[in-house]
């Protein structure tokens, strides 16, 4: 997988599992995932990916990739860096991969929600291609959200 300085981006596993909680607190104060939804995600690779950025033993990063089987389209839940790990580039490590794994799976495009107030997570996914393709009022609790969508380069 990915590396970065002494860290590297690999696929989540259930020992995890604790740390992919805190981190989502600390990263989302709301419409976080819960440790039984990290628990069901772990538990059916076939559905979903999970990557942790994890640099001396310490998981610093983590996203979330949904497949749905006969769809050419992936889902990206969710991308998190600890608050003492942001701008360190460890964001565009998980998008990387998230990215080559949908490419490996034969996905043409990916897929995405981000609150439309949340200008600095905009900006970072139009930086990378994503284009913003229509709003979905309320998806958060109160807060519009943003689809967005980039379209793979074919191998």
């Amino acid at each position: 997988m990915t590396k970065q300085g002494r860290g590297r981006v690999r696929p989540a596993t259930m020992a995890d599992l604790a740390e992919l909680v805190q981190l989502e607190a600390a990263g989302f104060p709301e419409d976080r995932y819960s440790r039984r939804q990290y628990r069901y995600y772990l538990q059916r690779p076939v559905n979903f990916s999970l990557f942790v950025y994890e640099r001396e033993r310490i998981v610093a990063g983590s996203a979330i990739m949904g497949w749905r089987r006969n769809s050419r389209v992936g889902h990206l839940y969710s991308i998190v860096t600890a608050p003492e790990h942001r701008e360190a580039g460890l964001g565009t490590l998980l998008l990387a991969a998230c990215e080559e794994e949908a490419a490996a799976k034969g996905k043409e495009r990916i897929v995405l929600e981000v609150r439309r107030k949340n200008a600095a997570a905009v900006a970072f996914y139009e930086r990378r291609g994503y284009a913003v393709t229509k709003t979905v009022a309320d998806y958060y609790a109160g807060d519009d959200a943003l689809h967005m969508e980039k379209r793979l380069l074919k191998a």
